[in-house]
């Protein structure tokens, strides 16, 4: 977290929290990180379980109605939304129910900024994937030739050589079989030098 990456120590922090439910600290900085994040419902929830644990420390007091008073602000645009949807006046959905997502049907904060984190956690995913797969192929419009395919090779850099050798095979179909065969020569010596002991 002080290192900058709050969404790490977040997801830390939920690992920890599942290992040691009772460490108060554990809910208290994920309390902190989603407060950081402009999680502020969520970070309510995570202070009200350390302080359950820790009742007496003044720190998750003040921590916990800090975060409150923040939330409260969201609350007041909240109850506006959901009177229409739940035909009720803004003042019969209490702050409580609102936290604990007990709004009688409605979407609660907390629910709507979990699910919004967990799509951008699939959308991370689904990136990280696509780059993967994108830095085994040269970008397509890279000067690929059996040159540079070579060069690759000779300096040991056989995913490197097989990508330039597909590219070649699908912009010169006349002479892919070539290219085939030399790519299962490559994936053999990139299978040997990966299966060679260290000295």
């Amino acid at each position: 977290m002080e290192a900058g990456d709050v969404a790490e120590a977040a997801r830390l922090c939920l690992e920890g929290n599942a290992e040691y439910p009772w460490y108060a600290t554990g809910y208290a900085i994920l309390g902190r990180c989603y407060e950081l994040l402009g999680r502020t419902a969520e970070a309510v929830l995570e202070y009200r379980r350390a302080f359950a644990l820790a009742p007496g420390s003044a720190m998750l007091r003040e921590a916990l109605s800090r975060a409150e008073r923040h939330e409260e602000g969201s609350f007041e645009a909240f109850a506006v939304q959901q009177a229409a949807v739940l035909n009720r006046t803004r003042g019969s959905v209490t702050f409580e129910e609102f936290v604990a997502g007990d709004a009688g049907g409605g979407e609660s904060s907390a629910d709507f900024l979990r699910k919004k984190a967990e799509e951008a956690r699939h959308e991370e995913a689904r990136t990280a994937t696509e780059a993967e797969k994108d830095a085994s192929a040269p970008p397509p419009t890279q000067i690929v030739t059996v040159t540079l395919a070579e060069i690759y090779a000779a300096q040991g850099e056989y995913g490197e050589a097989i990508a330039a050798y597909r590219v070649l095979m699908e912009r010169q179909p006349g002479e892919a079989e070539g290219y085939r065969k030399r790519i299962l020569e490559l994936e053999k010596l990139a299978a040997a030098a990966t299966e060679k002991p260290l000295e």
